[in-house]
């Protein structure tokens, strides 16, 4: 297996993380005519094996992704992951309301929207850091399991072996933070 998304190591790809946090929060900000900040408080290189033990204690039972499949120079996808909780409650503040938001049509659109810019503005930083060309498709948004979503929605390729970089986010609104996961998978 090669190395993901063009980067020379997984330091390097590790190293572009806090630019691809800082301009998603920019892009955020624009969508949501409101300051966001996306941080990042865990970066790690995961096998494919141990990702659900890593992710489930802190997503519970339950989980929303927006997921959004990556063509181009590489192949792979990009997963932003919540607990429903937390999905909820983002939905809520990015439809400017101070409590969570059921998950209905236009919180998922919401939600998709979120993984859209996340992972585009992620993939623009990765795409400039090593000189790949990255697309992602249109994101879908799937209430689901941890289990679930590795079995079903993230590319058979990434089962095999692979990797993912795990990113531990917080999307910062105000004085509110929702807690999350962003996965970078590869099939190199």
């Amino acid at each position: 297996m090669g190395l993901p998304f063009g980067a020379p190591s997984w330091e390097a790809l590790e190293e572009v993380v806090p630019e691809a946090c800082r301009r998603a929060g920019a892009s955020l900000s624009e969508f949501a005519q409101d300051p966001v900040e996306v941080l990042e408080s865990d970066v790690r290189e995961v096998p494919w094996a141990e990702l659900a033990a890593l992710v489930e204690p802190d997503l519970g039972g339950e989980l929303v992704a927006a997921v959004l499949e990556v063509q181009g120079d590489d192949r792979g996808a990009v997963s932003l992951l919540f607990s429903r909780g937390s999905a909820e409650n983002l939905a809520g503040l990015m439809m400017g309301q101070d409590e969570p938001w059921p998950l209905d049509e236009m919180a998922l659109s919401a939600l998709g929207e979120v993984g859209n810019i996340t992972a585009t503005a992620f993939l623009n930083v990765v795409a400039d850091a090593f000189g790949v060309r990255l697309l992602p498709s249109t994101p879908r948004v799937v209430d689901t399991s941890v289990p679930g979503l590795l079995d079903r929605l993230v590319p058979a390729f990434a089962r095999n072996g692979h990797r993912a970089l795990v990113v531990r986010t917080a999307f910062r609104l105000g004085r509110r933070s929702i807690d999350g996961y962003l996965l970078l998978i590869s099939s190199a």
